[in-house]
């Protein structure tokens, strides 16, 4: 495992701010882990919501895998096995049969024809769960790749964990004053905030001053209307509980 580069990518992937980043972040991972394509998923068990992010996949392949997840016969293998936190060979829990009676290579081989593929999904917050996997046109994965490939998704666990955090606070808007309006990086900091964070440590997370976090917390909590950083998690917890009982 190159340490340096795992350490360089994942600090990348914290400050990206929207889906095409994201995209074109995962771009240093087929380096890292040796892979032809990469697959990153952020979704809900209940399938409510879900978010697809890949590298080495075209746009058409790319749509067709994160519209067609609940088909992948590898993946309800791997879920159907119990295998949540551990990384395994997907083909290996598949039978010839089985792939051959679901017409399951037939449907996806135009897409994502991979000689073998290697997964991983781990819990994230409450409901919410994150799926990577990578994907090699030749050769194997090997034991000692295994454990690596749990090393990366421990790896990412933090950036997935606040990432659920931004997408649930969406409707913090209706929480703030007429006419205010959170820039990229309150948001950012407004996800760490309700992860339970606190200044330093979004400081050192986000890799910025100090002084940088006050600021933006400070207009946080002028854009809330909010008198000081307990108030406003006060705020949030409350608005929190009205969601969760609408």
């Amino acid at each position: 495992m190159k340490w340096s580069l795992l350490s360089a990518w994942v600090r990348q992937l914290k400050q990206c701010q929207n889906v095409d980043e994201i995209n074109t972040c995962l771009g240093p991972s087929l380096k890292l882990l040796n892979a032809d394509a990469f697959l990153l998923f952020i979704y809900q068990a209940d399938g409510l919501s879900r978010y697809c992010f890949s590298a080495g996949l075209s746009v058409n392949s790319h749509r067709f895998i994160a519209t067609h997840a609940e088909q992948d016969i590898y993946l309800q293998n791997y879920l159907s096995n119990d295998l949540i936190g551990q990384s395994a060979v997907l083909q290996r829990l598949t039978s010839p049969q089985q792939l051959e009676q679901t017409g399951f290579l037939h449907r996806f081989a135009p897409h994502f024809e991979f000689n073998q593929s290697l997964g991983l999904i781990l819990p994230v917050a409450d409901n919410w769960l994150m799926g990577l996997s990578c994907h090699r046109h030749s050769g194997t994965f090997t034991d000692g790749f295994t454990a690596e490939l749990s090393i990366v998704g421990a790896a990412l666990l933090p950036w997935a964990q606040v990432f659920v955090v931004l997408q649930t606070s969406a409707a913090f808007k209706d929480l703030m004053l007429p006419g205010e309006h959170l820039t990229p990086a309150e948001s950012r900091v407004l996800g760490l905030l309700m992860q339970g964070m606190d200044g330093g440590e979004i400081s050192e997370y986000r890799g910025v001053s100090h002084e940088t976090v006050k600021s933006q917390i400070k207009s946080l909590l002028h854009k809330s209307g909010c008198r000081h950083q307990n108030h406003l998690l006060s705020k949030l917890a409350g608005w929190d509980t009205t969601r969760q009982h609408s």
